[in-house]
């Protein structure tokens, strides 16, 4: 009787996870709100994805590392735009209207 091929067990994605979400991540940049925590997500999936794939031969260091760096810049951009208006100028316009010093005083009456 033959005996059955062995079979290679299936390889983690946790690689592949994190470059897709990095590239999510970069696509919501202007919703920093869902931008940020699906780029921080990523960037713990490919963490993961690194060290299972230093541990074992199952992951892809290639992935992982590409997911992570492409997460790290996805959410460094996401922060940038979370906090750009706090670094920008003052705006500019017309004066402010200053209150005169002395009190309102009303128009003579006609009534004789």
């Amino acid at each position: 009787m033959a005996s059955l091929p062995e079979m290679e067990p299936p390889r983690l994605a946790f690689g592949v996870t994190s470059f897709v979400l990095g590239m999510i991540g970069f696509m919501l940049f202007f919703l920093p709100i869902l931008g940020a925590p699906i780029s921080a997500i990523g960037m713990a999936a490919g963490i993961a994805g690194c060290l299972l794939a230093g541990a074992t031969s199952r992951g892809s260091m290639r992935w992982s590392v590409g997911g992570v760096v492409l997460c790290c810049l996805a959410l460094g951009i996401n922060v940038a735009v979370a906090y750009a208006p706090r670094f920008s100028a003052p705006p500019t316009g017309p004066p402010a209207v200053s209150v005169p010093d002395r009190p309102y005083v009303s128009p003579p009456s006609l009534a004789r």
